[in-house]
């Protein structure tokens, strides 16, 4: 009797030391799932509310209007100029402040840029107008203008000012290409080519005065030499305005030849 009773307390001491074993065991286990799945929410968190910003558009700082503007370096595809951002330029067509379920995806928005500008980009780097997002992915974009690192949950579309640039040529020459062409900050014009008449030479393109001039030889005003131009104001610089004509221009320049 005696050695059945020791038998049944051993088995029972066994038996509750299996218990607790295995209640540590599965308390260790969903502690760590629970720290995996915490690491996970922070790496991947979920945001159920998406938000898109009003347009800002993109200008050159050499502009005279700078009211408002902050600083901004446009991603060294500008040149690595400094431009300026403002608010404006085009608006957003859609719901801008869309709140979702966790995995779906929100409606599509669209960023149309108003008359005289080009839309470049979202601020988060795509670079199709059109975008539809899902839940599982955080607008966290620093707005990166000068003195304003501010951090938000939501993306805003970016803009190009457009600018109608002039192109003539002097006498003894003429030039083949577009002569009036908008550009975007930040683009150049397409291609242009002097050619001289017979009996002259061609001397380089060159940004006219306000009185309509040019000087052959400057070095200040000349862009190129090169019979072939690739205009890009903000490398370049913008011509003044013509007093008489209105408006300036870049010229193709040509001299007569010297016997």
């Amino acid at each position: 009797m005696k050695n059945r009773l020791k038998t049944f307390f051993s088995l029972l001491i066994i038996a509750i030391l299996c218990i607790i074993s295995v209640v540590c065991l599965t308390a260790c286990l969903d502690t760590n799932t629970k720290t995996d799945r915490e690491s996970d929410t922070e790496t991947n968190p979920i945001c159920e509310t998406l938000m898109y910003g009003s347009g800002r558009y993109v200008s050159a700082a050499l502009e005279n209007d700078r009211t408002g503007g902050s600083f901004y370096n446009f991603d060294m595809k500008y040149h690595d100029l400094s431009a300026q951002i403002y608010m404006g330029g085009g608006f957003i067509e859609g719901n801008t402040e869309q709140v979702i379920n966790k995995g779906e995806f929100g409606s599509e928005v669209t960023a149309i840029p108003y008359d005289g500008f080009e839309f470049i980009k979202w601020s988060d780097g795509l670079t199709t107008p059109s975008r539809k997002d899902e839940s599982t992915y955080c607008f966290d974009v620093v707005d990166s203008a000068r003195n304003h690192n501010v951090r938000y949950n939501g993306v805003y579309p970016l803009f190009a000012k457009q600018h109608t640039v002039y192109f003539r040529a002097t006498s003894g020459g003429r030039i083949q290409g577009e002569l009036i062409q908008t550009i975007a900050t930040g683009k150049s014009s397409s291609e242009l080519i002097a050619i001289a008449d017979e009996g002259y030479i061609f001397m380089g393109w060159y940004l006219e005065d306000q009185y309509g001039l040019v000087y052959p030889g400057s070095f200040s005003n000349r862009i190129t030499e090169s019979n072939t131009l690739l205009y890009d104001p903000f490398e370049h610089g913008f011509p003044q305005t013509n007093s008489y004509l209105g408006q300036g221009y870049i010229v193709a320049t040509f001299i007569e030849k010297r016997n």
